[in-house]
């Protein structure tokens, strides 16, 4: 078991850089998660309850931009991880098929 969780950190050790930018775009959507509330509260007391038309404006144009970063951080989320895994399983396949190649053949 030591061996096989070793091999992976091996293996993952050269994404360490893509995991990281991964980890810090699940945060900001984690806060971004915090904010939309807090944006959609603002939106419905200073704009649509007083009729600040301004205001729906302002918020509206917000959660548009909140929204827009949040769909542009789980792109990049995507590509990172299926880069990662596309690269890992390569690897994998090429590690197997090398073994293959060196079984004697009886």
């Amino acid at each position: 078991m030591k061996y096989v969780l070793k091999q992976i950190l091996q293996i993952m050790k050269k994404h360490t850089a893509a995991l990281l930018v991964m980890l810090g775009a699940c945060m900001l959507c984690m806060v971004e998660s915090f904010f939309h509330p807090l944006v959609v509260q603002k939106l419905t007391d200073s704009g649509l309850v007083q009729k600040n038309y301004r205001a729906i404006c302002t918020y509206a144009c917000i959660l548009i931009v909140l929204i827009i970063a949040v769909q542009a951080l789980e792109v990049l989320q995507d590509w990172l991880l299926l880069r990662v895994r596309n690269d890992v399983l390569h690897k994998l396949h090429v590690q197997a098929f090398q073994k293959i190649l060196w079984l004697k053949m009886d």
